[in-house]
């Protein structure tokens, strides 16, 4: 079948100038999100076929390789929502950069400073609660209190809530861990913590093999429930709590209520007031010190966007639909790609998935099993291609 056309003319303000620039839509993240530039779509159409979209979506990702030698202090930075934040102002867009591989992060350096931000009362309105509670998690607020989630996304203040790391003013390299039994045996710890960032995912259990996976942690990402159901799970394999430490910041995926109200608690400091986790201590999960700064939340247009672009599995043709969602892992790896420069994956499944156990931290084989709430056949199809076309790496053994 024939592949859409997904070229849209972004026009750039950047400092008082309209710079007009042809930029493919999956390649640098772009979502008609509302912010600092505007999108004009033409003659575009529904792609169906899974298998044409990735190698659109590489081929659309390849062409910005292009962009990186036209002048970046002229095209300043890109706008993406990521997070859910009271500023608007994310930045990102594409770096000059030595090495082979995509550079998706704007280099701010001193443009960052010009950029006018808004806070919540701005960006959360009664348009963008009627646009998105029309969905349900985690691609809208369908389903839950207006209060709930204007009260907790307002407790999001200040710009570094809308960053997920300050810009150094150098391409940044960034390791995803998942948790794939591919990495025993693997001795893959020293490269995993020389990346800048590492970002690890629910049952997370560094404290013994350390050899193969590091013990450096930058980002955990998670949902509430994968994070309890981690801790109950896993508990006897060494998974007894959650990474801490002064520097860890934590990537909330909002897929339920008591995401919304689990963030809110931990930000006040206070037990969760109602719901599922009624009368839980959030600080038992991330520690005393509370500070805004340590909490993300990744925006539901987001997660839409890399669903529908990347992970739009056939799960969504069937009664499943509602139960569907990309993995932790690939939205956190993905979160990676549309944020760092040069992007690791460890841990993450390959087609030789059988040959290993579920975990790294089992102490006996087990296989991996596959539930209708993710498409693992899908993503490991995806993270091959961009691996292939170098838009990420992904570590692979016999």
């Amino acid at each position: 079948m024939a592949v859409a056309s997904a070229e849209v003319m972004c026009h750039i303000i950047t400092e008082g100038t309209v710079v007009p620039l042809l930029c493919a839509l999956a390649g640098i993240g772009l979502f008609p999100f509302q912010g600092i530039f505007r999108v004009v779509k033409e003659n575009s159409s529904v792609i169906e076929k899974n298998d044409d979209v990735h190698q659109e979506n590489v081929r659309f990702i390849k062409s910005e390789r292009n962009l990186r030698f036209m002048n970046h202090t002229l095209l300043d930075c890109l706008h993406v929502d990521l997070l859910q934040i009271p500023a608007s102002t994310h930045l990102h867009g594409i770096c000059k950069s030595p090495h082979e591989y995509l550079c998706l992060r704007c280099k701010l350096g001193n443009h960052h400073g010009n950029q006018g931000e808004k806070q919540w009362a701005g960006s959360f309105n009664q348009s963008e609660w009627q646009r998105l509670h029309n969905f349900i998690p985690p691609y809208g607020w369908g389903g839950l209190p207006y209060r709930v989630v204007m009260n907790t996304l307002r407790l999001l203040a200040g710009t570094s809530s809308g960053r997920l790391f300050e810009s150094s003013g150098q391409c940044v390299s960034c390791a995803v861990v998942g948790n794939g039994g591919i990495l025993r045996g693997s001795k893959q710890g020293k490269a995993i913590d020389s990346h800048q960032f590492v970002f690890r995912v629910n049952g997370a259990v560094t404290k013994g093999f350390e050899e193969d996976v590091g013990n450096k942690t930058s980002f955990y990402g998670f949902t509430t429930n994968t994070m309890k159901n981690s801790l109950q799970a896993y508990h006897v394999d060494g998974f007894t709590a959650v990474p801490q430490n002064p520097s860890i910041k934590y990537i909330f995926i909002p897929s339920h209520l008591r995401d919304y109200e689990m963030l809110a608690a931990a930000i006040q400091g206070t037990a969760v007031s109602t719901g599922a986790d009624k009368g839980d201590w959030p600080s038992k999960y991330f520690g005393n010190k509370r500070t805004v700064k340590k909490m993300k939340m990744l925006h539901p247009d987001f997660i839409t966007y890399v669903t529908m672009r990347f992970l739009r599995s056939s799960i969504l043709d069937t009664s499943f639909r509602d139960l569907y969602m990309p993995s932790t892992g690939a939205l956190m790896l993905l979160t990676a790609l549309h944020t760092c420069d040069k992007v690791s994956a460890f841990g993450f499944i390959t087609r030789n998935y059988n040959v290993f156990s579920d975990h790294y931290f089992d102490s006996e084989m087990k296989p991996l099993f596959f539930f209708a709430n993710h498409d693992m056949v899908m993503e490991s199809r995806l993270w091959e291609l961009l691996h292939f076309h170098e838009v990420l790496w992904l570590y692979q053994r016999m």
